[in-house]
């Protein structure tokens, strides 16, 4: 059975949040004193499920676009260990080396290792990117003998940046080692050559002083994939449903009890991947934040969290961020 890196436990897409706030202290007893440990003081807890804004994350767009549809594949060594077929120059004329298109299902339901190559035509830079609509299940993609990136999960578009280990004037050698772990396997969908177009004003939509009131305001829980359009390229595993990244924020205020005390931010059920941040500082990248402690203002924290649905986050995946669902519990202590 294929599966993606998921949280099992969480069995809806969206955001929950809540603080808790937690003062606890401790004494120690003394061994002649006979002093007794002081209790320790009740949890506060601010519940912060409401307020949200909520705002789907700008879909990412490339110009200057070329399908790549032809490839020569060969089986590969156990693991992948034989990287030579990584290199920038590699013979795939021989009769280990076979043809394939975009789309096929080169493994036929065998389990194993198998390496793709192609030679990509010349896109002017810079930003050149390759997106995959999938590589199922798992790939390790590489240009010119380098290692750009590690991608895992099938049905899972990615996107990986070609700027680094570009060669201008050419050639340009792209190979993929495809693992499959069960059923059809390989390069099964659609791959796009492009470029980003010139980047226009930036929105930092974790920054404080961004403004989201044009933003819905959602209560959480909160599942936005379920109020999607339902689109044939849509993975079936969610219903046909899209899963596109998206921004949630809110603005809190601590009480005053909470001055100098240790802060935890807990997040109870992000699905899937998230990059969190707390007045415009990113604070983890997982589903739990920890911050050391807590100071008054007179301006409020914003709370921003991006969530995303990639298996793995890697840097080549922009459209994720980390950036597509969540479930957040905030915990305060």
């Amino acid at each position: 059975m294929k599966s993606n890196q998921t949280f099992p436990s969480v069995n809806f897409q969206g955001i929950a949040a809540s603080l808790i706030l937690v003062a606890i202290a401790f004494a120690l007893p003394g061994c002649s004193s006979g002093r007794q440990a002081a209790a320790p003081t009740l949890r506060q807890r601010l519940l912060l499920d409401a307020g949200w804004r909520f705002e789907l994350a700008p879909e990412l767009s490339l110009t200057n676009t070329v399908a790549i549809t032809d490839w020569r594949w060969k089986a590969a060594s156990q693991g992948g260990s034989d990287v030579a077929n990584a290199a920038a120059a590699v013979d795939t004329s021989g009769p280990d080396w076979h043809a394939a298109k975009s789309g096929d299902d080169t493994f036929n339901g065998r389990v194993g290792f198998q390496w793709f190559r192609t030679t990509l035509p010349d896109v002017p830079g810079p930003s050149r990117i390759i997106h995959f609509e999938t590589v199922d299940d798992n790939g390790t993609v590489y240009l010119n003998g380098r290692l750009v990136v590690r991608h895992e999960g099938w049905n899972d578009p990615f996107d990986v940046y070609l700027d680094d280990a570009w060669q201008t004037g050419g050639p340009n050698s792209l190979a993929v080692l495809v693992e499959n772990t069960a059923g059809a396997g390989g390069i099964t969908a659609a791959v796009t050559l492009g470029r980003l177009p010139p980047a226009g004003p930036k929105a930092d939509y974790f920054a404080s002083a961004f403004d989201d009131h044009g933003w819905r305001q959602v209560h959480l829980p909160h599942d936005y994939v379920v109020e999607g359009t339902f689109a044939s390229t849509a993975t079936a595993s969610h219903g046909s449903l899209p899963t596109p990244p998206a921004w949630y924020r809110k603005s809190f205020t601590l009480p005053p009890s909470a001055a100098g005390k240790s802060v935890w931010i807990d997040f109870d059920g992000v699905f899937r991947d998230s990059l969190v941040y707390l007045t415009a500082n990113c604070s983890a990248s997982t589903r739990a934040a920890t911050l050391p402690s807590v100071t008054t203002s007179r301006r409020p924290p914003i709370l921003a969290a991006k969530t995303s649905w990639p298996c793995a986050p890697t840097r080549s995946d922009t459209r994720a961020g980390g950036t597509r669902a969540a479930a957040f519990t905030a915990m305060f202590g």
